[in-house]
């Protein structure tokens, strides 16, 4: 089974920045069916992982001031 605190975790979150946007959707689905599916303990680690890698100020950064003609992009804002 997937362990976050064998280093993995942070590997999933720097999927996040990977420049396609499948390996960024990739990346959430794995993480959604890691919190889903785990222990409590589990979805807990990966929320401590999210704060320790500032995943949400770094996903707000890029959806508020990412310029784009892409209106595909629109839905990840």
């Amino acid at each position: 089974m997937f362990s976050p605190s064998a280093g993995l975790g942070r590997t999933v979150f720097k999927l996040f920045q990977h420049p396609s946007l499948a390996i960024v959707k990739a990346a959430g689905l794995i993480m959604k069916a890691i919190i889903e599916e785990g222990t409590p303990e589990m979805a807990k680690k990966m929320q401590d992982l999210a704060l320790a890698e500032g995943a949400l100020p770094r996903h707000l950064h890029t959806s508020l001031f990412t310029a784009s003609s892409d209106n595909r992009l629109l839905t990840h804002r």
